[in-house]
Formats: C-alpha cells, sequence, structure tokens
C-alpha cells in the first residue's frame, strides 16, 4: 500500500461537511489538491475524482474529496444548497486541510462557479485551479435543477 485513506469531518453551523483525505503512507506531501464536485455526484464517490487521486497520490500530493452539506457524507438537507453556502463549505474545509499554505483545486460542474467565486475574494489561498464540464451560469443551473425537482425525475444524493 502507498497511502493512507482517512475520514475528513468539517464542522458547520447544523452539523458536519465529511470527505476523505488520501496521502502518501510513507512521506508527506508535497502538494494539496481538493476536489469541488457539482450536483450531480459527490466528491467522495466521484470516479473523476477517484482517478485523480490514484494518480496524484503517487505523486506526493494529498488530495481532499469533501461533499457540500446535504451531499453524500456531509450532514444537512439538500434543499437549503445555496451558491452561497456551497462557497462558505469550501472555505471550511480550506481552513481545515491547509490554513497556512495555498491548495490546487479540481472542480466539476457548479464547482467550477464555486472556486472562481472563493478565488475572487481569496486568490492568495489557490495555487491553480482545474475546471471540468465548467458551468459559470448559476441562474441557468438554478432553473434546469428547479424544473427538474417539479417533475420529479430527478434524484438527489
Amino acid at each position: 500500500m502507498t497511502h493512507k485513506t482517512t475520514l475528513l469531518e468539517v464542522p458547520f453551523v447544523s452539523g458536519m461537511l465529511r470527505g476523505t483525505i488520501t496521502e502518501p503512507l510513507n512521506e508527506p506531501a508535497t502538494k494539496t489538491l481538493v476536489c469541488v464536485h457539482g450536483f450531480e455526484w459527490p466528491a467522495s464517490i466521484d470516479q473523476k475524482f477517484r482517478i485523480l487521486t490514484e494518480t496524484l497520490v503517487p505523486k506526493g500530493y494529498r488530495v481532499i474529496r469533501f461533499d457540500y452539506r446535504g451531499n453524500g457524507l456531509s450532514d444537512g438537507n439538500f434543499r437549503d444548497t445555496r451558491i452561497a453556502t456551497l462557497v462558505e463549505d469550501l472555505s471550511l474545509v480550506l481552513d481545515a486541510v491547509s490554513p497556512n499554505a495555498p491548495v490546487e483545486i479540481a472542480s466539476y460542474s457548479i464547482g467550477t462557479s464555486v472556486a472562481a467565486l472563493y478565488w475572487e475574494k481569496h486568490s492568495s489561498r489557490i495555487s491553480k485551479i482545474l475546471f471540468f464540464g465548467a458551468a459559470f451560469d448559476h441562474a441557468s443551473i438554478s432553473r434546469y435543477v428547479t424544473l427538474k425537482r417539479m417533475l420529479g425525475f430527478m434524484r438527489f444524493t
């Protein structure tokens, strides 16, 4: 085994954000990558973030895969999700996992907006952002999710 995975728990006002921390087993990590997911799949189970983890940890990365409140492993109610709470969740995680050093971000879908909004106010905290399937148009995404919820054929985890 070349790596270890532990549970990440970060408190927020009414619960706990959760995810995983995967890092090299026998040497300190040289960089930290934080995975910021979209609406479709929580980062803790997303295939693309798992592959990134398996690829980057042997190269000395510590990879953080956290789930927004109301998603995946985290407490909360998905129906309370707002862009502002997603940005707050990212801020809480960064404060917990790397309070004094910049991190790299891998973001997907609405996570690209979250990362960009966070970077806009805290650029010194992020050394690099990777965008996958960027979704920067909040209004269109909100209309899409609302319509799918109303029509009842979208399942949220």
